[in-house]
């Protein structure tokens, strides 16, 4: 089969093995390097939108690939892959929502069925010359993965977090290549072949010159902006609600599916402006000119907000799985941005004004 290119060593010779910037722009030419000649992909991604998204953003740097996305039944990636024109086969996949001792003991009682799943479907996919597997490294996706290296199949992993989850780590042991975005990760795969190519992005996001945006800013004040996803972002939103009246900048506030019903609390504001939801090309767009970041921390958001010069106050999610937004809010305060715990969330106005006080408060 046709993925010698994969484990190339003159490839890899090419590859950076470092990255200064949080966004790389090589990135789509690296994918290309390193999959162009496959012709079929297995996708195993995880249940969140800003894990799926990256996938998504996959298939699109490659769109000459057939895909299979093994997907939950009635999940997002599911919606996601088949909105995408993506294939989808749904597996019996066991959720792993908490690291409780009832949802450990439902993940090992589901363990086997889905190996000896995963071993019955790849044999067919394989004979369609599916070889291949792409992951983002969730707990569901060990034992589907060790069926693929049971059928000699090839294993590639992406891991977004300065430090990897436990599912990664043990399947970075059999993966025939890792793909890492922090270069901090590289250490708990010590030995193996991982190399550092940067999140995977939409394409959007490598055409700043190609884009236009109906959502802009609308004064001179300083441009804040408020991205915080729906996964437990509520708390932001109504410690805003309470104080963002008496702070003297224009402010776009992105309130996520779950948090809609929030959004008259902000319209009462001139300076404010709530939207639902954003898509990547008019975030895009209102970066160039933000000031001012208040933001969860989880990968992609973090990947697309590099791409300006705004400063960050990051609030992490304390309950993200393994903490990783917490490690990897520290790995940005070291690059000089803020880093306002939840429990600390009654000092956000405070962090913001003070934040303010840095710049002029008129653009020029």
């Amino acid at each position: 089969h046709s993925l010698h290119i994969l484990l190339s060593s003159k490839l890899l010779e090419l590859l950076p093995n470092d990255l200064d910037d949080m966004f790389s722009p090589n990135t789509p030419r690296e994918l290309a390097k390193l999959f162009g000649e496959t012709k079929k992909i297995i996708l195993l991604w995880s249940a969140t939108w800003w894990h799926v998204m990256p996938i998504i953003a996959f298939t699109k740097h490659l769109p000459d690939k057939e895909y299979i996305y093994i997907t939950a039944p009635d999940s997002l990636e599911e919606k996601m892959a088949r909105s995408n024109h993506i294939s989808a086969i749904i597996a019996p996949i066991e959720r792993l929502r908490d690291t409780s001792f009832g949802a450990k003991i439902r993940y090992i009682y589901s363990f086997f069925p889905l190996f000896f799943w995963g071993i019955h479907k790849f044999s067919l996919l394989k004979k369609q010359w599916y070889y291949l597997i792409m992951s983002k490294g969730w707990p569901g996706s060990v034992p589907l993965s060790l069926a693929g290296k049971v059928l000699w199949m090839q294993l590639a992993i992406h891991e977004s977090d300065t430090i990897p989850g436990k599912a990664n780590r043990f399947l970075g042991k059999i993966a025939d290549i890792i793909l890492l975005w922090y270069d901090d990760a590289s250490k708990y795969f010590p030995g193996m072949n991982a190399l550092v190519i940067g999140q995977i992005l939409d394409p959007v996001w490598y055409k700043h010159d190609e884009i236009s945006s109906n959502i802009t800013w609308k004064t001179n004040l300083r441009h804040i902006l408020v991205i915080c996803g729906s996964q437990g972002s509520r708390a932001i939103f109504e410690e805003l609600s309470h104080t963002i009246g008496s702070i003297d900048a224009e402010f776009k506030i992105i309130l996520g599916t779950l948090n809609q019903d929030m959004k008259a609390l902000f319209d009462q504001y001139s300076h404010v402006e709530a939207i639902d939801w954003i898509e990547s090309q008019d975030l895009l767009c209102i970066l160039q000119d933000t000031d001012l970041v208040v933001t969860r921390w989880s990968a992609t958001t973090l990947a697309e907000l590099s791409t300006s010069s705004a400063h960050f106050i990051i609030i992490p999610l304390p309950d993200a799985m393994n903490n990783h937004q917490y490690y990897n809010a520290l790995y940005y305060e070291r690059l000089g941005h803020t880093v306002l715990p939840q429990s600390e969330l009654s000092l956000l106005s405070q962090k913001i004004k003070s934040r303010l006080l840095l710049l002029w408060k008129y653009k020029k």
